[in-house]
């Protein structure tokens, strides 16, 4: 009875640790199903003594197999995805030997128990991005990452030659290679990370130049503007000159006035007092005009005490614009709503736009790892807002708002002023049918 039980945990882990590595829920299918079969059988008749051990090498291939048809994975992409998870799955295991063997003395129940340890750790990493990230760290095509791997496959070649030669598996080397081997894909982590952070850096200021280019543009035409005021006023002031009947009057007037605000709707933006954010805004507001997006914004307060730097500021907007943008374009009414004001010694930012009414529990799933309706790989922009939050002390919440007899979405990020002392809790999501103010209330006691 515990071998079935131990093979059957050692094959769950084996799946759902994929899973994890390919940062996706487990969600078992037919052809996850057919898989499991066929590792129990092919495992089970290798155990009851059918099979030769020989044939184990049928199991590697069948894992890889279905890395590529489940995940949709490319060769490559499988073949460092099914060594990771190989890696990773004896390295649980063998901690789990190490602290289960001098408690166990029965061999199959020391084997049954250190699988479903694995299967239970597992069950919590997939919860997680981690072995995502690993992989994804791996898959670089650097010098580094290549050597890294190719010792990784050198000690486990190594490893497995030993046991095939002496029919036995010693303690002290797992003992050596596993830290080893947790040690390099460690440091592929760490490389990859700063390698990323130095792009992310580049592409920073790169951005930043085009902001403040966006800035000075506007500041330009808000002054050019200034020196036609006069005239636009002696233009008003001389249409009943030119009209005949007061409705040609009224209707000349509009359609000028409506030119003029057209020309200035912007200007506004200079009241943010921060020409990063200024040219950000600017740049993104006209992307959106030119995709038929109409922009309706109000801007109470200056940004001058921010405790989280500009070009964060700039990402977490960009992602509340961008999926307002993307939520909108296959709506008739296409509007979104930016606001930037001061509450509580905070600067609070509202992104609005119609949409159908979401269920709560659906708009928290929107801020879980992957979480989007717009295809796999795609939902990492709230999650990514979610991390940048909880790093720098924020909040961020969601929730529907009628407007107008018309559902509205309602994001609303709340940035601490600088020279306010934070507690230690992390940022939080939360969300509540009330007026903003204690909806935020509301979502601070909402840890996440």
């Amino acid at each position: 009875m515990l071998i079935p039980i131990a093979l059957i945990a050692e094959v769950l882990t084996i799946i759902i640790s994929l899973y994890a590595i390919y940062g996706k829920r487990f969600r078992p299918d037919g052809k996850t199903a057919a898989v499991c079969c066929g590792l129990l059988l092919l495992l089970g008749c290798i155990n009851s003594g059918y099979l030769d051990r020989n044939y184990s090498f049928l199991t590697y291939l069948m894992i890889w197999i279905y890395c590529i048809a489940e995940f949709q994975s490319a060769v490559s992409e499988a073949v460092v995805s099914f060594l990771l998870c190989m890696i990773s799955v004896t390295a649980v295991q063998f901690i789990a030997i190490f602290f289960l063997n001098s408690l166990l003395a029965d061999e199959y129940l020391g084997y049954a128990a250190v699988n479903v340890v694995s299967l239970a750790v597992f069950a919590l990493l997939g919860r997680t991005d981690w072995l995502h990230r690993v992989k994804r760290s791996l898959c670089g095509n650097s010098k580094f990452v290549k050597i890294s791997l190719g010792v990784i496959c050198l000690i486990v070649i190594i490893m497995l030659w030993r046991a095939k030669i002496f029919h036995v598996i010693h303690m002290q080397y797992f003992m050596l290679a596993i830290p080893v081997i947790i040690l390099l894909l460690y440091a592929i982590v760490k490389w990859y990370a700063a390698r990323s952070e130095a792009e992310s850096m580049r592409e920073r200021l790169s951005e930043m130049e085009e902001y403040k280019k966006n800035y000075e543009n506007l500041l330009m035409n808000v002054r050019l503007r200034q020196h036609t005021f006069k005239n636009h006023m002696e233009t008003i002031a001389a249409l009943h000159y030119t009209q005949q009947t007061d409705e040609s009057l009224a209707r000349a007037k509009e359609e000028y006035y409506s030119r003029l605000w057209k020309e200035n709707q912007y200007n506004d933006l200079l009241l943010t007092g921060d020409e990063i954010l200024t040219g950000y805004l600017y740049g993104k507001f006209q992307a959106a005009e030119e995709e038929g997006i109409a922009i309706d914004y109000r801007i109470t307060t200056e940004i001058s005490q921010c405790q989280v730097p500009v070009y964060h500021v700039v990402e977490m907007l960009g992602i509340l614009l961008d999926n307002a943008v993307e939520a909108v374009k296959d709506m008739d009414r296409k509007e979104i709503f930016f606001a930037v004001r001061e509450a509580d010694e905070q600067y609070e930012f509202l992104v609005r736009n119609p949409y159908p009414y979401v269920p709560y529990k659906d708009m928290e799933e929107w801020f879980g790892f992957e979480k989007s309706g717009k295809g796999d790989e795609r939902g990492l922009g709230l999650y990514h807002l979610k991390c940048l939050c909880k790093e720098w002390h924020c909040d961020i919440g969601c929730r529907n708002r009628e407007i107008e007899k018309q559902n509205w979405i309602v994001f609303s990020l709340r940035i601490r002023k600088h020279h306010r002392k934070h507690t230690a809790s992390a940022g939080t999501v939360g969300h509540a049918d009330r007026p903003m103010m204690e909806f935020h209330n509301f979502s601070r006691n909402r840890q996440t």
